[in-house]
């Protein structure tokens, strides 16, 4: 399973050549850009899916928390910034996320 929240054509095209045989990958990150897809390398000799993500439910987010707790996503080494619950700190990766700067996989910790 590969999860693109960024919006890059290079990111989708990362999620699609980083699945497994009958992997999915799900799109939600939005963008302008046109990403080019090459059907039987990306998606058929895989046997791989593409999905749309619009939007997810809290119970969606639980299962991948807990899918992650038991260790079956390794986040550690994706993360590119720790920041504290502080509205100025989060405001700034905002702020920095939105000019595609550094702290693209920011996560905010109390």
């Amino acid at each position: 399973m590969a999860l693109e929240l960024i919006g890059l054509a290079a990111t989708t095209q990362q999620a699609l050549r980083s699945l497994r045989f009958r992997g999915r990958a799900a799109i939600a990150g939005l963008t302008a850009e046109t990403t080019r897809i090459d059907a039987y390398e990306d998606l058929m000799a895989r046997e791989a899916e593409l999905i749309g993500v619009m939007d997810h439910t809290i119970d969606e987010v639980r299962e991948v928390l807990d899918h992650a707790a038991r260790g079956g996503l390794v986040l550690g080494s994706v993360v590119t910034e720790t920041i504290p619950l502080d509205a100025d700190a989060v405001n700034r990766s905002l702020d920095s996320l939105a000019d595609f700067g550094p702290g693209i996989r920011t996560v905010i910790v109390p």
